[in-house]
């Protein structure tokens, strides 16, 4: 499920089965609040993550970044992926499934580096295409209508 995961938030459950349900129970549902979890939660999650993982910069910056790539995924999956996945579920499986791994291959990266001079040096080799790519669908997907 790893290598095939058609959204970010399926990668990162299926990473360490036990370590993600662990958070969910105990970071993510009481960070909720009673309330439908959110960015908020999803953000104590991923920064609990980092803590757990140590104190490099690449850990923060990694965990960061998943956090924004769940919530852009989210936008996206209720305003195109659920009415493309109507039309065409195979094509919509396909694409989740390769923009899933773009962003777990590039937003991974820190996470590898570990350092923050390292983690920067890669941000500008790539010229910062993972966060631009992340934006830009962000912008789209608050921009587009909820299609039913």
């Amino acid at each position: 499920d790893v290598e095939l995961a058609t959204s970010p938030r399926d990668l990162i459950a299926n990473w360490h089965i036990h370590t993600a349900k662990w958070l969910y129970d105990y970071v993510y549902l009481p960070a909720a609040a009673g309330k439908k979890p959110g960015f908020r939660a999803t953000f104590f999650t991923n920064l609990t993550s980092a803590f757990w993982h140590g104190f490099r910069w690449g850990y923060y910056v990694t965990f960061s970044s998943i956090a924004f790539t769940v919530l852009t995924w989210r936008i996206l999956r209720r305003k195109l992926y659920y009415p493309i996945s109507r039309i065409n579920p195979t094509l919509s499986r396909i694409v989740g499934i390769v923009l899933t791994q773009f962003f777990g291959c590039t937003i991974l990266m820190p996470f590898i580096l570990l350092g923050w001079k390292e983690s920067l040096f890669y941000l500008r080799q790539v010229y910062y295409a993972p966060q631009i790519v992340l934006i830009v669908l962000f912008v789209i997907g608050i921009s587009l209508p909820v299609f039913k």
